[in-house]
């Protein structure tokens, strides 16, 4: 009986102040997530995945586009994070031949705005002497205010990474089969967004 009697522009002014709620929440959840990486596949890995290999060494990180869009604090940032991951992977990459050399060339980098997330973006090529095993995109996005800065991105980008090296060596059919599974569903995505255009 009430809902009748109020007009919609009442309904419209007692729930606005919910609307800076749903705002205020989605950014603590933001804030408390932090920086986030994944890995984007160029290649296909061999059946065995990266289970031959006793040990990762990461080289310096460099890049092309020059310090505006790749900062060399960020630089610096993402080479120490890389020498963390690498004690940090001892238990399942001890160490010794072969190893897989991992050359990153960091390609983008955006400080976070008010209104858009900070993003890094980064090409790895993992190699076995001059054979390519692994060519991949890493990327770290953050919506965070308190993890948007080249540090946060830039260990988000090798958590990535550790994450991707770790899996590949220990299951790499249950990788495989993770990777299948987001292709299918981009392609649903995609055959969606064509149906309702």
């Amino acid at each position: 009986m009430l809902a009748r009697r109020l007009t919609p522009l009442t309904l419209a002014l007692l729930l606005f102040p919910l609307a800076g709620c749903r705002l205020l929440i989605k950014q603590s959840i933001d804030e408390f997530k932090g920086a986030q990486g994944d890995v984007l596949l160029i290649n296909e890995l061999p059946d065995s995945g990266l289970m031959k290999y006793s040990g990762v060494e990461f080289e310096p990180a460099t890049t092309t586009v020059g310090d505006k869009l790749a900062p060399p604090r960020l630089l610096r940032a993402y080479d120490s994070h890389a020498q963390e991951q690498v004690e940090e992977l001892r238990d399942v990459y001890p160490g010794g031949a072969p190893t897989l050399r991992i050359a990153s060339e960091v390609l983008y980098f955006q400080k976070k705005g008010l209104m858009s997330a900070a993003e890094c973006m980064a090409r790895v090529r993992m190699r076995d002497g001059d054979t390519l095993i692994v060519d991949a995109l890493v990327r770290a996005e953050s919506e965070a205010f308190t993890a948007a800065g080249e540090d946060p991105l830039a260990g988000a980008c090798i958590k990535a990474l550790a994450k991707f090296l770790r899996s590949w060596k220990e299951d790499p059919q249950t990788e495989r089969d993770r990777i299948r599974e987001a292709e299918r569903k981009e392609r649903e995505r995609e055959r969606k967004r064509e149906r309702d255009d």
